[in-house]
């Protein structure tokens, strides 16, 4: 008889445990699908990238969203990634045991991470049931706006979302759930 031995998974609340105990010391982390994995480091490209779009999503977003950046949001018993933004509502906020488990657009800055954001996180999020994803993609200088999460067998986390629409630059996209006014894309990308 052969032993078959699996990894095994972390809750999201045993994840909170160990960083409260200081286990991972000021490592960057998430977790994903019960995997503790480490987040890719802040290139220059993406860490102006990123103070850009904050000044700009706050500035646009902010009297009716809280603009999370690079904090958690739990999706599901197993995973709590850490995107880049998520616009989330002041009560979902307020009603979240520890993170909220619900936004109105997740928003990852993609440049070494682009593979990874495509393909998991994109799944990821479209089960969790975020109604709207954008990839600012920083290595083909556009932003890739992923609605309506649907189920999918073929996807990883068993999720796609139906549409995906691609913007250059110059092109302007407003978020669906969120009120205000619609961006340049390029605004949220640092210069090259």
């Amino acid at each position: 008889m052969m032993l078959e031995l699996k990894p095994r998974r972390f809750t999201v609340e045993e994840y909170n445990k160990m960083a409260e105990a200081g286990i991972f010391a000021g490592e960057r982390v998430e977790l994903i699908d019960g995997e503790i994995l480490p987040l890719s480091a802040h290139d220059k490209m993406h860490s102006d990238s990123v103070a850009l779009a904050t000044n700009l999503l706050v500035r646009s977003y902010g009297a009716t969203h809280l603009v999370r950046v690079g904090l958690p949001v739990q999706s599901g018993e197993y995973s709590e990634p850490e995107p880049d933004f998520a616009l989330v509502r002041p009560e979902e906020q307020r009603q979240a045991r520890r993170h909220p488990t619900r936004a109105d657009l997740v928003i990852e800055v993609s440049y070494t991470s682009l593979a990874y954001d495509r393909l998991k996180k994109t799944a990821l999020y479209a089960s969790t049931g975020i109604p709207e994803y954008w990839i600012v993609n920083l290595v083909d200088r556009c932003l890739e706006q992923h609605l309506e999460p649907q189920p999918d067998q073929t996807a990883p986390f068993g999720f796609s979302y139906r549409v995906r629409r691609v913007y250059g630059p110059s092109d302007t996209i407003q978020p669906t759930a969120v009120p205000g006014p619609a961006l340049t894309v390029g605004d949220l990308m640092a210069p090259e």
